[in-house]
Order: structure tokens, then sequence, then C-alpha cells
């Protein structure tokens, strides 16, 4: 049986569990047994599970409020500190959550470093996954993988600014878009 860390689930696997989750004093909730029971795949519950838990604890921290409606509300700033640069097109505004995950914009030069950091991320992995395979250690996939990961990120965020920038949601199974600003 495959655990939700070993199966890929994206937004659209995620967004129909939306009428099993409600907010209970203050805390996101889930209706494990009735989704369960409703033929949910266990993997994607217990994955939504554990990113709820990830939610109450920042929660009950006092970083996040979560609302009857399902959204949240940063108690903390996520609008980045540093004034854009003119030359910078787009918004900028950091991580606002959901619960199935986060959505963030980032300007053309947010997205441009962004883009940077990827792609050093993953040549960083790719580097350190050809040393373990060089010297014939089995864990060289772990790193090859975020590798191909870092590097699929970069090149889709890349594709999409466009020069304005881009927009992104993230889930909490990794499952990412990006589209244009």
């Amino acid at each position: 049986m495959k655990s939700y860390s070993e199966e890929q689930y994206d937004k659209q696997d995620i967004l129909p569990l939306e009428k099993y989750v409600s907010v209970k004093n203050g805390h996101f909730a889930l209706d494990y047994e009735k989704a369960k029971s409703d033929g949910i795949e266990k993997g994607l519950l217990d994955g939504q599970k554990a990113y709820f838990e990830y939610l109450n604890d920042e929660i009950t921290a006092g970083k996040l409020e979560a609302k009857k409606d399902l959204s949240i509300v940063e108690k903390t700033e996520s609008e980045s500190p540093e004034m854009a640069p003119l030359a910078c097109k787009g918004k900028n505004y950091g991580p606002k959550h959901y619960w199935w995950g986060y959505h963030v914009k980032m300007n053309s030069c947010a997205t441009d470093n962004f883009v940077h950091d990827m792609n050093t991320a993953g040549s960083t992995a790719a580097g350190i996954a050809v040393f373990t395979a060089y010297f014939g250690f089995v864990p060289g996939a772990i790193p090859g993988a975020a590798s191909v990961f870092f590097g699929l990120m970069a090149n889709r965020a890349d594709a999409n600014n466009k020069g304005k920038g881009v927009k992104a949601d993230i889930t909490w199974a990794l499952a990412f878009s990006f589209s244009p600003q």
C-alpha cells in the first residue's frame, strides 16, 4: 500500500475534499471517516490530515486564523518588506495560506530570482546525485529526483514570467502550477 508521500496528487485531486473540511473551534477539521466511506483514497486523506496538523499548529501559535468559510487570515505580515524596484513588473506577495496549500505572486524580478535559486538548488542536488553514484552510494536517487523537481519548477516559472511575474499555486502534495500575472 502506498502512503501519501509515495503518491502524486495535484490540486484537482485535493479540491474535491472541500466538502469534508470545516473549521471547528478555530481549527481545521477533516471528516476523515465520511470521506473514506465515500471512496476517497486513504493516501489523499492522510496527506490532507497531515497538512491540517501543520496549519492547526500555526493557528495555535497565533500565526494564522481559520475562518468558517475555510479562508485563512495571515496574522503576520506576508507582504515583501522592501519596495519593488520600478524596473520590476507585476505584484509581489509572499505565500498566502489556503486549506489546500499556498498561493504566491512574484513580480518579474522575484520570478527571475526564484528561477535562479531553483536552478542553483537543482544543480547542487544533481551534483550530489553524481557524487553519490560515483562512489556507489544508493541514496543518490533522492537528490537526483530533487534536481529534476527544482529544474521543472524553474522552467515553468521562467516560461510563464513573460516580463510581468507569475502567480503560483503549490499544494501540500508539492503539486504546483504557474501562470502569468
